[in-house]
């Protein structure tokens, strides 16, 4: 079997024999028709020698249909991971399985269509007018002129004083977490999910308790009241259920980072996932057409949103998080992730927002897998580093993500 150097391979040759990377994964399929795109591609990965043969007939000038959207999902997912670095293991590997489960969902009859987001609304429609001047203001006044936002659900500080108080016990948090049917019953309805795996049913909202943990359940009623607070925002500003299926995507990854790293087990890393974002719709509620101004930046000059919103803004939505959080009085190890999921090492425990940090990665690897138009952030190596995880992992963590967040999702998503 001849072995040619990638130079002397022509397009329209034949590869004679599967292509195959990290962990076995199929690059190219034996058969395949290679194309001038594909030996661009193999140059970036560094394959210098393939098994090919000529073809047995003149190649057509358009590419199979497979290798069609092979090329198509490669076009779109280079372009949103321009901002992650090449080099970096983790990011090769994202890259290939967004690039593979975009192709597989292309060939399913997935459209790659246009950015939404109220992208559109925000920037064209007079129904949503705000002035803003960067510097003018900070997350502090966002919050601060946000109303029906600084009002969290009550609930949520009933049980916090149950359980800040010595004597309380599973039942007494259950009895004040009981009074609003809605949050129980989705307590419930996730603790009952796979994605807990609990063997037997739980029935009760006591017996949830004793389970889960009286702070790990308050930190999940946290999450889901959260996603009561922002039910109301205008359609044409934010497609409220794409918003939390990403969110829920991070919640997940969160929580599968920390056990992958042996981190401590708890829930509040699934709700930092869950509210990494949350700051985001504050600034779409508040300031719509700053933060279209904010997507457009990030759309045309290929940057992370964040940096983004803190070229336009002079903040970003995690700073707005943290104010949030602050006057929601949510715990302090959970503000810490969320303020601090870009720059994860200056947080005051850098190993729990570096799970953070990667899980919104990995999140928006998700959603351009998607055909979602989302630019990649880069991965912080020394977070990365802190998390000892090895690179073969991480696709097999976006596999798991996928099953379980069909597991959870309708927990907090109305069908």
């Amino acid at each position: 079997m001849e072995r040619l150097s990638l130079s002397d391979i022509a397009p329209g040759m034949l590869l004679v024999e599967d292509l195959t990377g990290p962990g076995g994964r199929i690059l190219l399929a034996k058969g395949t028709v290679l194309t001038a795109g594909h030996l661009a591609r193999l140059a970036e990965w560094g394959i210098d020698r393939l098994a090919v043969a000529a073809p047995k007939s003149a190649p057509s000038s358009e590419p199979p249909q497979g290798a069609s959207f092979t090329l198509q999902a490669a076009a779109f997912v280079d372009h949103f991971f321009q901002f992650t670095s090449s080099h970096h293991p983790v990011a090769a590997r994202l890259r290939l399985w967004c690039q593979d489960r975009l192709a597989r969902r292309l060939a399913e009859g997935l459209t790659l269509g246009a950015p939404s987001d109220g992208l559109g609304a925000a920037a064209e429609n007079p129904a949503y007018p705000d002035l803003f001047l960067r510097d003018e203001g900070g997350p502090a006044d966002l919050v601060q002129d946000t109303v029906h936002l600084a009002s969290f659900p009550d609930i949520y500080f009933r049980i916090l004083e149950v359980i800040d108080s010595p004597a309380s016990s599973a039942s007494q948090v259950a009895e004040v977490v009981g009074k609003d049917q809605s949050l129980a019953a989705r307590l419930l309805k996730l603790v009952n999910s796979p994605y807990y795996g609990f063997a037997r049913k739980i029935d009760s909202v006591t017996r949830a308790v004793t389970l889960v943990g009286t702070r790990e359940l308050a930190t999940l009623a946290a999450g889901v009241a959260a996603i009561q607070v922002f039910k109301d925002v205008p359609p044409e500003l934010m497609d409220m259920k794409t918003f939390w299926t990403e969110a829920v995507s991070a919640g997940v990854l969160c929580r599968l980072i920390a056990s992958e790293s042996r981190a401590a087990a708890s829930e509040r890393f699934f709700v930092a996932g869950l509210l990494s974002s949350i700051g985001r719709l504050v600034i779409l509620v508040e300031l719509p057409f700053a933060a279209a101004q904010a997507l457009i930046y990030s759309l045309a000059n290929s940057v992370p949103l964040y940096l983004a919103e803190r070229e336009t803004l002079g903040f970003d939505q995690a700073a707005v998080a943290g104010e949030l959080f602050a006057r929601w009085r949510f715990p302090e190890a959970l503000s810490d992730m969320v303020v601090h999921q870009y720059e994860p090492m200056t947080a005051s425990a850098p190993r729990e927002a570096a799970c953070l940090h990667l899980a919104v990665c990995l999140a928006s690897t998700l959603a351009v897998s998607r055909g979602r138009r989302v630019v990649v952030p880069d991965l912080s190596q020394p977070a990365w580093e802190s998390l000892e995880i090895s690179a073969e992992a991480v696709p097999g963590l976006l596999d798991r993500a996928e099953t379980r967040m069909a597991e959870i999702l309708s927990v907090f998503i109305e069908a």
